[in-house]
């Protein structure tokens, strides 16, 4: 993989190069977001950080998998999001579990930042861009992601709907504050209404607390018994019948 900036890569050859600043950029604007958030980790510091004239707020978070094998099998990572101020949370109550959205980590050091005296906004390592496959867990504290590689095919999109093989991308219903009934206000897609429930995991439930749609068309199979092909999954289970890994 290439450096993208000459000063980057006569740093890195350096024996003290200096500290790396990890930037990520959440894109949902595709589904239906209005803004971009921008975030990087929170230190003991906790204040923002600028890069080329865009601001990063503080944020707790956790990424794992991020790297690439020598095997030549492309990387899927998770990110586990702070959910303390409910700004994800809302987002995702509201845009379908952020699926389909693309998340971008940018990587400089922290001299190169805007009003650092060698700020410069070309010095940054190469770019990484995923797209969110599933929300794998959500609670008060935290909602994690499943992220997978984003593939650019010349920018070809059927119009405003992105193709993912493994994932539905519909908004399920909600649990309404009674705890015992389902708010269908900003369901989208879905036309679920029954009274069965599962889990995310597609466990059997008895109680509407626990309904959680996993996104899948397992999950969506035991919603919809009894006709396999009416089943209204929104994913693209046919896109590829074999995975290349």
């Amino acid at each position: 993989m290439s450096i993208d900036s000459v000063d980057i890569a006569t740093d890195v050859q350096t024996l003290a190069p200096g500290s790396i600043v990890e930037l990520y950029e959440l894109d949902a604007t595709d589904i239906g977001a209005d803004d971009v958030y921008y975030f990087t980790m929170n230190t003991d510091a906790g204040a923002s950080v600028v890069f080329n004239s865009v601001t990063y707020v503080p944020l707790d978070f956790e990424v794992e998998g991020l790297e690439i094998s020598g095997t030549g099998q492309l990387p899927e990572p998770t990110i586990k999001l702070s959910n303390t101020n409910n700004a994800i949370g809302a987002a995702v109550n509201s845009l379908g579990d952020l699926v389909g959205a693309t998340l971008t980590r940018r990587r400089t050091f922290t001299k190169y930042l805007d009003g650092e005296p060698g700020a410069d906004p070309t010095a940054q390592f190469p770019t990484d861009i995923f797209v969110i496959e599933q929300k794998t867990g959500h609670n008060k504290f935290f909602i994690e992601f499943k992220l997978v590689p984003f593939v650019d095919f010349t920018g070809v999109r059927i119009p405003k709907r992105q193709v993912l093989r493994d994932s539905c991308p519909f908004v399920y219903r909600y649990i309404a504050t009674d705890s015992t009934s389902f708010d269908y206000a900003n369901v989208i897609g879905c036309p679920y209404t029954g009274g069965d429930y599962f889990d995310k995991n597609g466990n059997v439930k008895g109680s509407a607390d626990e309904d959680e749609c996993g996104k899948r068309l397992s999950d969506c199979a035991l919603r919809f018994p009894g006709d396999s092909t009416h089943i209204p999954f929104g994913g693209f289970p046919n896109v590829a019948k074999i995975r290349i890994r």
